[in-house]
């Protein structure tokens, strides 16, 4: 199921494809360090953490609730290194919060990701490294707040993403940590209080 899960959101073409490492690309910190943020200069790229207590700690704030679609899209202007007519592009939308799990977010959060226009495929390998937008629907979400700029990014990538389907989570294989799939949403918030 689980394989089959991140296959169906890639083949979808609601989340947006990953690609390798910018070199020079600038810190997502230093570049949202202010409230006017130029979201063009922007390319948040996914690093794993090393362990489940690591993605807690990195986390400002896990919550459960759902996305809408990606509501805003800017462009960057820098081509993916090796995808010859490929682009990142910066997506926002909205997570709306049913609850927290830790920390103090607001009700509704404005959540920002990189991906790649045109998507890649499914199997390609650019779809390692940059999530794009989420598809609507539930999920328990690690997120960490960009500079102070009020807009958040997933933690670790798809390591801080986990589908919530029939009142459990999905850890997406190869990319999230097993252990935290196949919990409701109480488990996942004992879980996280007991680290």
């Amino acid at each position: 199921m689980k394989k089959k899960a991140i296959a169906l959101l890639i083949a979808m073409g609601s989340i947006g494809a990953w690609a390798p490492m910018v070199p020079n690309a600038p810190s997502i910190v230093a570049a949202a360090a202010t409230l006017d943020v130029d979201l063009s200069t922007i390319i948040i790229k996914s690093e794993t953490a090393a362990s489940e207590k690591a993605l807690i700690e990195e986390a400002d704030v896990i919550v459960y609730g759902w996305f809408d679609s990606a509501d805003q899209e800017t462009p960057t202007g820098r081509a993916v290194p090796g995808a010859q007519g490929r682009m990142f592009v910066n997506f926002q939308q909205t997570f709306h919060v049913e609850k927290r799990l830790k920390g103090e977010p607001k009700q509704l959060l404005r959540v920002l990701s990189t991906g790649v226009e045109p998507m890649a495929d499914g199997g390609d390998p650019l779809n390692h490294a940059y999530t794009g937008p989420l598809i609507e629907g539930e999920y328990i979400c690690f997120l960490t707040q960009i500079g102070g700029s009020g807009l958040y990014r997933l933690a670790a990538g798809w390591q801080g993403v986990y589908p919530v389907h029939g009142g459990k989570t999905i850890a997406l294989e190869d990319e999230g940590f097993p252990q935290l799939g196949g919990l409701t949403v109480e488990q996942m918030e004992r879980r996280v209080r007991a680290r």
